[in-house]
């Protein structure tokens, strides 16, 4: 019997060891298990938070970034510089980018005598039409440095916010085929600088001839003064809006003693954006872009200076 009560006793003293052992145990592993889910809601809240950051960046670097189409205005020949307008020249080009912060501007090309494109209004400060090598050895107006088109693209290339709208001269077919012939050729050896390019067209065939001959070019506008004539009405002008929304043109650009109400209600009608040359005062400026102007075209005033004016208006 004793033998019996012992034996009893013993397996119930196991049974609690046992017991003992499980709980604690199973304390242990609750307690690893606690600290597995620790380290994923750690792991988890790292991710969220630099998922957060990852949107905040790509957010603000959406709402930074330079789109040429929101731009109110449009530097006309590179800018004003030494108090004389048309100059096309690197220091102008320089001091508007660099020190005023414009980034989108309108360049004047023509091609030299031997079918080089250079930037120039014209040639008439110089005696004749030069060759490429009188060309880089003139003075541009102002007593400037003139730019060769690859002078310009290079700097394009090392400045990634510059956008040019060309002002190209010609629209008969054999010039522009050798100009755009050439700036292609040129553009090749520079990555990504022709998305950077908006292209005037001055009638629906030279259009027609860009677009048949491939060129590299995305973004055009259609500027009248060589295609339109106000004494023709507004019946002709509403073509060019057709033509424009046809082809996915970005814009329509007018001379400013052109400028009538009706043209605004034909821009809105389209949905085709409509752009003045030039204008230099500023009282002018906000007035056209009051009246539904996109944008104005400009020797002299900077976006700083405009939007500074704007800010006081509102007050």
């Amino acid at each position: 019997m004793q033998k019996s009560h012992f034996t009893e006793e013993k397996k119930v003293t196991n049974e609690l060891n046992n017991y003992q052992q499980v709980k604690i145990s199973s304390s242990n592993n609750n307690k690893e298990d606690g600290k597995i889910l620790k380290k994923w809601i750690i792991f988890i809240l790292i991710f969220l938070f630099l998922i957060i950051i990852v949107f905040v960046i790509v957010f603000n670097l959406k709402k930074r970034s330079f789109k040429w189409e929101n731009e109110k205005l449009v530097l006309h020949a590179l800018g004003e510089m030494n108090n004389c307008q048309y100059t096309n020249s690197i220091e102008a080009l320089n001091y508007w980018y660099h020190e005023k912060k414009m980034y989108l501007m309108e360049a004047d090309f023509q091609l030299t005598k031997d079918n080089h494109v250079v930037l120039a209004h014209d040639f008439l400060h110089l005696s004749q039409t030069p060759n490429l090598t009188e060309f880089k050895k003139s003075k541009s107006k102002g007593n400037l440095t003139p730019m060769t088109f690859e002078d310009l693209v290079k700097f394009m290339y090392e400045n990634k916010k510059l956008y040019i709208i060309t002002d190209s001269k010609y629209d008969d077919p054999e010039h522009i085929i050798i100009e755009f012939d050439e700036m292609t050729n040129i553009l090749k050896k520079y990555k990504g600088v022709s998305s950077k390019f908006i292209i005037q067209i001055y009638n629906e065939n030279m259009y027609k001839i860009l677009k048949e001959r491939n060129y590299p070019f995305k973004n055009f506008l259609f500027t009248l003064y060589l295609r339109w004539d106000p004494n023709k009405g507004l019946e002709d002008l509403e073509k060019i809006f057709e033509f424009c929304k046809k082809n996915k043109i970005k814009g329509v650009v007018i001379w400013i003693n052109f400028f009538k109400e009706s043209i605004i209600e034909i821009s809105k009608k389209y949905s085709i954006p409509v752009y003045f040359h030039s204008e230099n005062n500023i009282d002018k400026i906000y007035e056209l872009l009051q009246k539904g102007a996109k944008g104005i075209y400009t020797d002299n005033v900077d976006n700083a200076l405009l939007n500074k004016y704007i800010k006081n208006k509102k007050k």
